[in-house]
């Protein structure tokens, strides 16, 4: 039971920042993703 309780919560430990770094590589592909496009219009003159 004890070492069942252990594995649960490392388990968990572990879905949680998995979750937390998917999360923060998904707004940096955003910014970039953003700020490249502004750069690409800024050149092409459309903005």
């Amino acid at each position: 039971e004890e070492r069942f309780q252990r594995t649960h919560e490392s388990i968990n430990s572990r879905v949680l920042w998995f979750s937390v770094l998917q999360l923060l590589l998904l707004c940096a592909t955003t910014l970039v993703s953003v700020f490249y496009l502004i750069r690409y219009f800024h050149s092409q003159k459309i903005i």
